[in-house]
């Protein structure tokens, strides 16, 4: 026995399918606003909400987050870390984390942002403002990201990490991941896997740089490959370095 749906059903169901869907947002949206959140609160709560409109998080997912976020808003936390920031740093108040594709890390961090037409520094100057130092390693980023404020805005962070620890194995990865998803929610993670085979890495072999940036790879996007700025006969910051172009074009894709 054959049934027989008519189109008048089919457009029907999907009538009331979108109803429930839209009263659902609108609930969601209700409780939100009860919430009675800080402004940046509200953005990082807006931005949780769109990754649930497309299914990124299921609806507790949403509510676990939010109600984080709710937490970390009735203590302070947002408008204590802005304001110590901009209290204390000229530059940031000036630039800040406010373009969109930020590359951060070493100094590798400078030639790449000054090669890729979509990525750039925080602040031209070195230092922990803008997030990249020359003796940049894990541990330093990771410690520097605890005092940097929230930034939704952001939707995309390139790492230049590694060279300046040897590619140390016992370099906390998972904490540093965790403390760039904290600063920057909204952002997808790229990491630039740094050069070896010079100065204090002269003695690094290709497979210590692989084994080290398979850590990165469930965090991040991983640009290049290790033998891309690897045993170097020119100094490892030279912009002259032709990898430095295929590197700032791959990131340029990428975005």
């Amino acid at each position: 026995m054959k049934i027989i749906v008519k189109e008048s059903q089919i457009k029907k169901i999907i009538k009331e399918e979108k109803k429930q869907q839209l009263n659902e947002s609108l609930s969601l949206l209700g409780w939100i606003f009860a919430l009675s959140l800080g402004p940046l609160a509200v953005k990082l709560v807006w931005n949780l909400f769109k990754k649930y409109k497309k299914g990124g998080l299921s609806k507790k997912q949403f509510k676990q987050e939010v109600s984080k976020i709710k937490q970390k808003d009735n203590s302070g936390y947002y408008d204590q870390q802005e304001k110590s920031y901009y209290d204390n740093n000229d530059e940031y108040r000036s630039s800040g984390a406010k373009t969109t594709n930020i590359v951060i890390g070493d100094p590798q961090a400078s030639v790449i942002a000054g090669k890729s037409r979509k990525a750039n520094l925080i602040g031209r100057k070195a230092g922990e403002t803008n997030l990249w130092y020359p003796g940049a390693d894990v541990s330093w980023l990771k410690n520097t990201l605890r005092k940097f404020p929230v930034s939704p805005d952001v939707r995309n962070v390139i790492i230049c990490i590694g060279t300046n620890g040897g590619f140390n194995p016992n370099d906390d990865v998972d904490g540093l991941f965790s403390e760039l998803k904290d600063k920057f929610p909204s952002a997808s993670f790229h990491t630039v896997q740094g050069s070896w085979g010079k100065g204090s890495n002269v003695e690094v072999e290709l497979y210590n740089v692989e084994r080290y940036y398979n850590k990165f790879k469930n965090y991040s996007n991983i640009i290049g490959s290790v033998g891309d700025i690897g045993d170097l006969k020119l100094h490892p910051h030279n912009p002259k370095i032709r990898s430095y172009d295929e590197i700032a074009n791959e990131i340029d894709r990428s975005l």
